[in-house]
């Protein structure tokens, strides 16, 4: 026998290294069938929401001032559909990546709505309007484009004509839940929906323009004022005739487990009092409340009680969702909506305020690995008037800010900043995908190079397993 050719090991000499190969190989397809939709093995989706109309901003200026070719870019979406409102979308496809497409879909706003709020979730009752929309998707998914989904969102809020209106809302959920995937099934791993409530924080938010009661929208909010019963019954979780910031602030309009892949909260910084017109530092516990309240008697009209992290989110909790911060920012008032030439006091500064306040999560790195389910950020890179002032949430616009995140992003914070290793290796940055033409169906999304890094450690152990097995 010539020198360079070995014998086959033999069997019980081969069999201790079959074995943990086979080990190795199911728990590599376990945990990979364990991922929701959409939900990346290790690290987290990283983008933001631009203005690209009034403000001209698109997802490749941000990407050039940021340094970093963010996951996933957000835009907004009113149904039923109108051709020529639909979002620029192709702002992705120039900036020849990957980066996941995340709509958020309202129910179309009306003229006028009545105290039920049904016109909100009667306008979709009609069959076409839901195929229209599953149609869309598929536009984006056929031409390469992966969509994360946030329909009619921060629905426990008071401010939209669906917000409180729980039974409505489940049944409107599951309705477009169970048609999009009828032709877009989870295996394909191409659609995801996110089930995203506004921090409880306030609850029930009295004094919205929708709240479902009949007094003055500060009055009493019971079972005697209320426009529906039987969603009083949902909303009242802890039974006492009213509806306050003691009752739950999420679980009414829980869709149900089987019909969410993800879940997330809007996550912002008002101010430290309502109503929200003072510029003011964020508490160090803010992001911390909004997300795992207080609880009991700690907790007020102003923070949550209940942990939505622990509840929606949490590896033990009762559903074990990936979680997204939906939209964030803090928020700088510039002025009264009313008087818009008269600048309002600056206070502590625009920096000072949205540097304490992402330093909380977005670059903190302990917050990140404490809370391993959260799976992605998304920035509100917005200016706009809101209630009575004029709101600058801008985290990437004025160059000492940008400065400043981006120094804290990247790991240039100083020794001691808990984010000094924020960017690297916590935040995925897009892919290159220039085949990608939303919409068009004229490509399909690209697969990416095999990488033992992008199989974590469990990739590793199987090449070793293979190692192992090529050296017998």
């Amino acid at each position: 026998m010539p020198p360079s050719i070995r014998p086959l090991p033999q069997l019980p000499r081969l069999a201790p290294f079959l074995s943990l190969f086979l080990a190795t190989f199911l728990l590599l397809v376990t945990s990979t069938a364990a991922l929701a939709p959409l939900e990346p093995a290790t690290g987290r989706f990283f983008g933001a929401w631009l203005n690209t109309t009034a403000r001209s901003d698109t997802p490749e200026l941000f990407n050039s001032r940021l340094g970093f070719k963010a996951s996933i870019f957000q835009w907004s979406i009113n149904i039923p559909l109108i051709a020529s409102e639909l979002p620029p979308v192709s702002l992705i496809d120039a900036t020849g990546t990957d980066a996941i497409l995340y709509l958020t879909v309202f129910p179309r706003m009306q003229a006028s709505f009545n105290a039920t709020g049904n016109e909100a979730f009667d306008q979709l009752e009609p069959q076409q309007v839901v195929d229209d929309f599953v149609a869309l998707l598929q536009s984006y998914v056929s031409g390469g484009r992966r969509v994360l989904l946030r329909v009619a969102s921060e629905m426990n809020g008071s401010w939209f004509p669906w917000g409180q209106r729980p039974t409505r809302y489940v049944a409107m959920w599951r309705r477009f839940y169970t048609a999009v995937r009828a032709k877009i099934p989870a295996s394909q791993n191409t659609v995801a929906f996110l089930f995203s409530p506004s921090s409880g924080n306030g609850y029930p938010f009295p004094g919205g323009m929708y709240n479902p009661f009949t007094v003055n929208h500060n009055g009493t909010l019971n079972s005697a004022t209320t426009t529906n019963p039987d969603d009083f019954k949902l909303l009242d979780t802890n039974g006492d005739g009213k509806l306050d910031s003691w009752d739950d602030a999420y679980s009414p309009y829980w869709p149900g487990s089987e019909y969410v892949d993800f879940v997330g909260l809007s996550l912002y910084f008002f101010g430290v009092t309502f109503p929200w017109v003072a510029n003011a530092m964020p508490g160090d516990r803010m992001l911390l409340d909004a997300i795992e309240g207080r609880g009991g008697g700690e907790a007020s009209v102003t923070i949550a009680r209940q942990n939505f992290y622990a509840t929606y989110a949490a590896p033990g909790g009762a559903y074990n969702k990936p979680m997204m911060i939906s939209e964030t920012a803090a928020a700088f008032h510039i002025s009264l909506v009313d008087s818009p030439t008269v600048p309002l006091p600056a206070g502590p500064g625009a920096l000072a305020m949205k540097q304490a306040f992402w330093r909380q999560y977005v670059t903190n790195s302990t917050f990140l690995a404490t809370h391993p389910q959260i799976k992605g950020v998304c920035l509100f890179e917005w200016e706009k008037d809101e209630e009575s002032t004029y709101r600058d949430y801008r985290a990437t616009q004025d160059p000492a800010i940008l400065a400043a995140f981006k120094a804290d992003f990247f790991g240039a914070g100083g020794a001691g900043n808990a984010s000094a290793d924020a960017a690297a290796g916590l935040y995925l940055q897009a892919a290159p995908a220039k085949s990608i033409k939303t919409g068009s169906g004229a490509a399909a999304m690209p697969s990416p190079p095999f990488s033992i890094k992008g199989l974590g450690a469990v990739g590793v152990a199987l090449a070793a397993m293979v190692a192992a097995l090529l050296l017998l």
